[in-house]
């Protein structure tokens, strides 16, 4: 209760002070109402912003993880940072998404699903 989600993202990108990761990176989501004149105070949420590696506005989904193109954070982290930052990165993301899944949904895959 006393951490937001934008708060814990921020934390995976860049987990303590003394980490080189410094990401600045801005980009919509498919929500994003494109007739807006201030792109940060979407009512939907749809304008993804980074500054130095904090999750100022915006909701994470594929799009902004990273989708194959070279648009994506995980493109970004890579480029800028280096692929050992990066791969520090997916690690966590990857460790929260299990274990999100399996404490709140009871959900598993098996070895052919991946």
């Amino acid at each position: 209760p006393l951490w937001t989600g934008k708060q814990v993202f921020s934390v995976l990108l860049r987990p303590n002070r003394k980490s080189t990761v410094i990401v600045n990176f801005e980009t919509k989501e498919k929500n994003y109402l494109s007739d807006l004149k201030r792109k940060h105070f979407c009512p939907k949420d749809g304008w993804v912003c980074f500054r130095n590696s904090e999750l100022i506005s915006g909701n994470i989904a594929k799009k902004t993880i990273g989708d194959g193109s070279k648009t994506g954070l995980l493109y970004v982290l890579l480029r800028d940072c280096g692929e050992e930052h990066a791969a520090s990165f997916m690690d966590r993301f990857s460790k929260l998404c299990s274990r999100f899944f399996g404490f709140h949904k009871g959900f598993s895959i098996g070895i052919s699903d991946v």
